[in-house]
């Protein structure tokens, strides 16, 4: 199963990258994107930058792909708030919902961090 991992545009200090699993999120994705459209917010994997993916496959990467897209950490933020709080309220309709919870506190600090030096981010595929 793919993992999502979150990119920002500069580093964030102190921060692992590697601490953020992200297959949780990948297992829950059908549920997630329905509960981000139910609450109205920006579906999780509208943040993903394909550019990245595409360059590790060594493909040529499509001209609308050609540049890195990043988006505003506090636009994230209100999605992973939203879908925290649906996870923690309830679990029972999340799979994986342990590692689901833990990815979206992992992703929400980080976020918080990149929000802070106002570095934009990305989600990116590790297939």
């Amino acid at each position: 199963m793919p993992a999502l991992f979150c990119t920002f545009e500069r580093d964030l200090p102190g921060v692992n990258y590697m601490d953020f699993g992200g297959k949780g999120l990948s297992a829950a994705y059908e549920v997630l994107e329905a509960e981000a459209e139910r609450q109205e917010v920006t579906q999780l994997w509208a943040f993903v930058d394909e550019w990245e993916t595409l360059k590790d496959f060594g493909e040529p990467v499509p001209e609308e792909f050609q540049e890195r897209r990043w988006f505003p950490a506090e636009d994230g933020l209100r999605t992973v708030n939203a879908l925290l709080a649906f996870v923690e309220a309830q679990p029972a309709a999340v799979p994986e919902h342990e590692a689901v919870l833990m990815d979206l506190q992992d992703l929400k600090r980080f976020l918080e961090l990149g929000n802070e030096i106002r570095a934009r981010f990305a989600l990116i595929w590790d297939i």
